[in-house]
């Protein structure tokens, strides 16, 4: 089973993911990241360009892909979009609908826009760096693009009050 986690850089899928598999070893944690690099794809945040995000996208289905066939139960970090310093890229339609295509559950991850940016102030990762207004609307934008590219998929709107252990049992009554 593969699990999509979705949302805004900041936002605390890190740590929700660290906090569901430290209850069990059924599950493996893995960032949207770690996936692409595995796949020769660059993820410096002073390097990314629309070229590299948009390649950087398809070496992530690949790899989702190739997730799959181990039979493996994988929770993985993703986004909709991905923030550059000077601009937002949203994730093409046709690479979210593969995604949708491969992954067995997806969750959307939101909170406050202070929390957000506070994340993101206290993390030692590189990223862009956003008013609460911006942060808004981008989380807005992310959301939106989850909700149209998830229609027929399962999934939660998650806050920072969500009852972890419903969350437990949403992901183990799928298997």
């Amino acid at each position: 089973m593969i699990v999509g986690f979705f949302g805004l850089s900041g936002v605390g899928k890190t740590h929700l993911i660290k906090r569901l598999v430290s209850n069990t070893d059924e599950f493996i944690q893995i960032s949207a990241s770690k996936l692409i690099k595995s796949e020769g794809g660059v993820i410096q945040f002073e390097n990314l360009n629309r070229r590299v995000l948009l390649d950087n996208q398809n070496k992530l289905v690949s790899s989702i892909q190739k997730l799959k066939s181990e039979k493996k139960n994988y929770l993985i970090e993703m986004h909709t979009i991905l923030e550059t310093k000077n601009y937002i890229f949203t994730v093409p339609d046709i690479i979210l609908n593969q995604l949708r295509d491969v992954l067995d559950l997806a969750f959307f991850l939101q909170a406050s826009p202070q929390f957000i940016r506070h994340n993101r102030l206290m993390d030692s990762k590189t990223r862009a760096i956003k008013t609460d207004l911006e942060l808004a609307e981008a989380q807005e934008l992310s959301l939106f693009l989850f909700k149209k590219s998830f229609p027929e998929c399962q999934f939660l709107v998650i806050d920072h009050s969500f009852d972890m252990h419903q969350l437990q049992l949403s992901i183990s009554n799928l298997r």
